[in-house]
């Protein structure tokens, strides 16, 4: 079980990714986070997971590929569809993101319940509602800073 959910989750957010993709076109900022995300997620996993030892990915003597994947085929995805509809005023982007976490949380758990990644020293909470509120708490305002200076290089680009 805890292999058709690794794989599954990669699969289904990609093709959730490619669906949104053809509505909204992704730009220059939506894969900026992407990339942001990439850098984080790998920093994370290594730190948390493989040096501090609080959670591993499927089996331990193994797991460092997985926890790469995740961090480059997964994680990214999912912040990139996360920017990709969030809504533009603040109120309703607030009520997005605190849907968006109670969703990774429930990621996280069903994560937890396959065997897809197993806790040795990380609890749920606080540790993984702190980071989703920390990591959103980042995601947010770079994308609010990349979407208004790309908006202005896209204006001075067509004049």
């Amino acid at each position: 079980m805890k292999y058709f959910f690794y794989y599954g989750s990669i699969a289904i957010a990609w093709l959730l990714f490619l669906w949104a993709a053809g509505r909204k076109k992704p730009g220059l900022h939506d894969i900026l986070i992407g990339i942001v995300s990439v850098a984080f997620s790998l920093a994370f996993e290594i730190l948390l997971g493989t040096y501090a030892r609080l959670y591993y990915y499927i089996d331990p003597p193994y797991d460092i590929p997985y926890m790469v994947a995740a961090s480059i085929l997964l994680y990214p995805l999912l912040n990139t569809l996360y920017v990709l509809f969030l809504p533009k005023k603040t109120k309703t982007a607030l009520l997005y993101t605190v849907f968006w976490i109670a969703a990774m949380l429930v990621f996280e758990w069903a994560s937890i319940l396959t065997g897809t990644v197993v806790l040795t020293g990380w609890k749920m909470v606080p540790y993984s509602y702190l980071t989703y509120v920390l990591t959103y708490s980042w995601i947010y305002p770079l994308y609010r800073y990349l979407n208004s200076k790309y908006k202005i290089e896209e204006a001075k680009a067509y004049r």
